[in-house]
């Protein structure tokens, strides 16, 4: 039996070394720009690499290299990756500090980097960091943390991983990235689609603000993976610099200003600094036109947000520019909006918004009282041009400060026959109703108080049931009050 369980043992390990050393090349189907990232690093000196860029496809969509280099004569990497998750950051950053100790560590967060890779296609994600790098005890660890033991064998192995692709075997010959990779980072001159544009066209009309620190917080597996980051940058005697890049999403979702603050409380308590591009996008001077999709710049948008960085990078002593003219030259590419304009912008449109509503709206409920002290006259729903809002008609008493306690919580109840419009998470997670959270935006017009409520993530025009209620913008979302509850309501 003994003999057995040694020749079995022996098996699997030849196995196992002629699936990875000899037939997994064959399943590299579609060369990945990490993969490019890595082999870029390799190729150079490692004592000549000055800063090195952490995080997902925001940062490697948006800090260049080439500009940062240019300023400061430096060696920068951007090893950025599609989907990276802090646990995945940690390990690479790790591995990578093993061969080169740089000036200045940069790591781009935003909400989902920082979860655990828990979903199928999450995981997956991580495979581009993970295939790239060698076998060592500590790719194994994580691996172990990050997988479940029936996911090991396709982790280690693409063959096994991808077993079901045989014939495409035939068709892997010279495959091509179809992308350029400068030291990691990509880019493309893409714009926004119609229907983003559309999604989208307030976005100079909002503001970001970052919220009370006492009611955001990140969880203690945020916290504890971005401390391991930070502290072990520090070990290294490494300058580090948490940044979180553009996302138009951000402007639209309370989520991304709780995230951000909590970010600036935990960096704030480890005294290293914190750049928000959310909270200075009209400093940035970013429009619209400078996005290709919701989460990422074009060439044009990285162009900006990279020459604030480096104002950043100049303005707090991490590097001084080499060379001041290429410098002053970089800076005259951010052309800051005025803020004062934007909100008086604001206003205005969001005035033009109520009138519309008031126009061609719907009244769903007359007389409904959340609570004692935050009564509607009437609450009404409408659809322009695609957007969809609610708004509350308040009384005469309504005292606006009121608002500063709450915000307003929404869920819509799809009918059944839209089960397969679903948005993909909420399909995997078996939901049946979609939740949002939304600000108050407080409009004065002829005499009367309104509440306007955007609505930007709710994309079907019916739903089975509505329920709107008041919550508590802090950690635990304590509900207030009553619940106004629709049925069959139809934008």
């Amino acid at each position: 039996m003994k003999t057995l369980l040694i020749k079995s043992g022996l098996f699997v390990i030849i196995v196992f070394v002629i699936l990875t050393k000899f037939v997994d090349g064959f399943f590299v189907f579609k060369p990945q720009p990490f993969e490019e990232s890595i082999n870029q690093f390799n190729s150079v000196e490692k004592d000549s690499i000055d800063v090195l860029i952490f995080g997902s496809s925001h940062a490697f969509n948006t800090f260049n290299p080439v500009i940062i280099d240019s300023v400061f004569k430096t060696l920068t990497f951007n090893m950025g990756s599609g989907g990276q998750k802090i646990t995945v950051t940690n390990y690479l950053q790790k591995e990578l500090l093993n061969k080169t100790t740089p000036k200045v560590i940069i790591l781009d967060v935003f909400p989902s980097s920082t979860l655990v890779p828990d979903q199928d296609y999450s995981k997956g994600l991580q495979l581009k960091v993970f295939d790239e790098l060698p076998f060592s005890f500590a790719k194994s660890s994580k691996i172990k943390e990050v997988y479940s033991f029936k996911e090991w064998p396709s982790v280690y192995s693409r063959t096994i991983r991808n077993h079901n692709e045989w014939y495409k075997l035939g068709n892997n010959k010279n495959k091509e990235l179809g992308v350029e990779i400068f030291r990691g980072f990509t880019t493309s001159d893409r714009s926004l689609r119609k229907k983003d544009l559309q999604k989208f066209s307030e976005f100079n009309t909002l503001s970001f603000d970052l919220e009370d620190a006492n009611k955001s917080n990140l969880t203690k597996y945020q916290k504890d993976n971005l401390i391991t980051f930070i502290n072990y940058a520090k070990t290294k005697n490494i300058k580090i610099l948490i940044v979180s890049a553009p996302y138009l999403q951000a402007r639209y979702s309370k989520r991304f200003s709780r995230f951000e603050t909590a970010i600036k409380k935990l960096t704030d308590s480890l005294n290293v600094d914190y750049l928000s591009f959310n909270n200075k996008f009209y400093d940035t001077g970013l429009t619209l036109d400078d996005f290709r999709d919701p989460g990422h710049l074009n060439s044009t948008g990285s162009t900006k947000a990279t020459s604030e960085l480096i104002r950043f990078l100049t303005d707090n002593n991490y590097l001084n520019p080499a060379d001041k003219n290429y410098y002053k030259y970089i800076l005259t590419k951010v052309k800051p909006i005025n803020q004062e304009d934007v909100e008086e912008k604001a206003y205005t449109h969001n005035v033009k918004i109520v009138n519309q509503v008031l126009n061609s709206g719907n009244i769903i409920s007359a007389g409904f009282k959340f609570l004692p002290e935050f009564s509607s006259e009437n609450v009404l729903i409408a659809n322009n041009d695609g957007k969809k809002y609610v708004l509350l008609e308040m009384y005469e008493n309504f005292d606006s400060d009121e608002l500063s306690k709450y915000e307003f919580s929404l869920q819509f109840l799809f009918h059944k026959k839209d089960y397969d419009k679903r948005p993909t998470r909420l399909i995997e997670l078996s939901r049946d109703r979609i939740s949002t959270s939304a600000s108050a935006e407080v409009i004065k017009d002829h005499g009367k108080i309104y509440l306007l409520l955007k609505l930007n993530n709710i994309d079907l025009d019916e739903y089975q049931k509505t329920r709107i209620f008041l919550k508590n913008p802090g950690k635990y979302k304590k509900r207030y009050g009553k619940v106004l509850e629709i049925e069959n309501i139809k934008f």
